[in-house]
């Protein structure tokens, strides 16, 4: 199990491990694989990536084999096209339970990747436009280096969405957020560390 900051053991690997404990899913170690990545998680678990491009050998591509940019990366594109909405999930869930080999989740041999895939870009489109506009349509505290900002999309992008512009932007603190029926859905994201965005969203 992992022996550094609790805050950095991603959802995805702590199931794996949970589960390996019980039954042998080595087979499945690239789906944690998938959820490393899409939670920025896999740069803490270097190790346990390599045992995956061990054993599955043509995932080990892309500029950054632990990043966004890797055949991973592309994986998490089509998966989290599960935000497109109820039909989608179905798909999403189906595909992580029953997809024997992940190149074939690329090559969109499964009918529920290419359904995904359609998805995906309409998905993406709408992520984009968010990430470009962020400056004008957040409100911001340079002061707190602090960045709020509204989602009105029907789609699930409040993650990738933090996520991304995250990245592009290491120094400041972006708090993400949906309002559904009454209940707020929040996305908080800060890449050097300078806030654990943990404590953050409990106050909030």
């Amino acid at each position: 199990f992992y022996a550094g900051n609790s805050s950095r053991y991603v959802g995805a690997k702590l199931a794996y491990d949970i589960c390996s404990e019980v039954t042998d899913i080595r087979e499945m170690c690239w789906l944690a694989g998938v959820g490393l990545v899409h939670d920025i998680g896999s740069e803490d678990f270097k190790e346990f990536m390599n045992q995956i491009y061990r054993k599955f050998p043509e995932l080990r591509e892309g500029k950054n084999v632990y990043g966004f940019e890797s055949r991973l990366g592309q994986i998490v594109s089509v998966i989290t096209a599960a935000g497109y909405g109820p039909k989608a999930e179905k798909a999403a869930v189906k595909l992580c339970i029953e997809a024997k080999d992940p190149m074939a989740i690329l090559e969109s041999k499964y009918a529920e990747a290419r359904l995904l895939m359609h998805f995906k870009v309409e998905i993406n489109n709408e992520i984009s436009s968010y990430v470009k506009n962020w400056r004008r349509k957040s409100k911001c505290y340079p002061e707190l280096n602090l960045a709020v900002y509204e989602i009105k999309s029907k789609h699930s992008i409040s993650g990738p969405v933090s996520t991304i512009l995250s990245l592009k932007n290491p120094e400041t603190i972006f708090v993400v957020y949906k309002k559904i029926n009454g209940i707020i859905k929040i996305s908080a994201r800060n890449q050097v560390k300078r806030i654990n965005c943990d404590e953050l969203t409990k106050r909030l």
